[in-house]
C-alpha cells in the first residue's frame, strides 16, 4: 500500500514539473514570435502617424 502512494506522489510530482516545463516553453515561444518586443508595455507604432 505504502508503494503504490509513493508511486502515485511521484507521478503527480512529475505531472507538475512537466505542466510548468509545457507553461514556461509557451511563453518563451510567444516571446520569440514578438521578436522579444512586448506590445503591452510598448503598443506598435501607429502606420497613419507620420
Amino acid at each position: 500500500m505504502r508503494f503504490l502512494f509513493l508511486v502515485w506522489l511521484v507521478i503527480e510530482v512529475l505531472q507538475l514539473v512537466l505542466i510548468g516545463m509545457l507553461v514556461v516553453g509557451y511563453r518563451d515561444l510567444h516571446r520569440r514570435m514578438d521578436g522579444g518586443y512586448r506590445f503591452s508595455t510598448h503598443p506598435p507604432p501607429s502606420v497613419t502617424d507620420e
